[in-house]
């Protein structure tokens, strides 16, 4: 019986550390995180290139309201992705003039969620000339609605963020959240 309760102690004090050991991980991780992205947006700021190459950082997103600041990637595929968010570069459709940038609902772009219109993006490019925005509209849509949409405005000299939704969503999400964003000034 005193073996049983101490098996079942430490049962309990094993899993506490363990729940504890979770959030405390994932803040580590986090925190690192920000640090190596910071650290890789300072060497792009300090290469003599204004121009990024495929895989560097193209830009800086910062959006206040939500607390969020980070470098986005040039060029898409799933292993930048998994990094940071992704600045969609457009070969097929000539020069663009609509930014997009992707990024996964549950890692970079999470706090999205608590987005809302009127509040004010800054992109900062690599040579530091910077852009404000302004959210105006936001649009949830079918991934293949959400693609038609954003080729529809590629000619707009607008800003949309996009990831998947509903951003709590357990597995493949459904749908698309757009978050379009009109220039306001420098």
């Amino acid at each position: 019986m005193k073996f049983m309760r101490r098996a079942i102690f430490w049962l309990f004090v094993g899993s506490a550390c363990a729940l504890a050991a979770g959030p405390a991980g994932s803040a580590a991780k986090r925190t690192l995180s920000a640090f190596q992205a910071t650290a890789l947006w300072q060497a792009a700021r300090a290469s003599d290139r204004t121009m990024p190459e495929p895989g560097e950082p193209a830009l800086w997103l910062g959006i206040p309201a939500v607390k969020l600041g980070l470098p986005a990637l040039q060029g898409v595929t799933e292993e930048r992705l998994a990094r940071l968010p992704c600045v969609v570069a457009w070969p097929d459709y000539g020069v663009a003039r609509l930014t997009v940038i992707l990024a996964h609902r549950d890692t970079h772009f999470r706090p999205l969620e608590r987005l809302h219109k009127g509040s004010t993006v800054t992109i900062t490019h690599r040579d530091g000339s910077r852009r404000n925005y302004r959210i105006t509209a936001i649009d949830i849509l079918d991934p293949e609605a959400a693609q038609r949409k954003i080729r529809a405005r590629l000619d707009r000299d607008e800003l949309a963020l996009m990831t998947c939704y509903p951003f709590r969503y357990i597995g493949p999400a459904p749908q698309r959240i757009l978050f379009w964003a009109a220039s306001s000034g420098q």
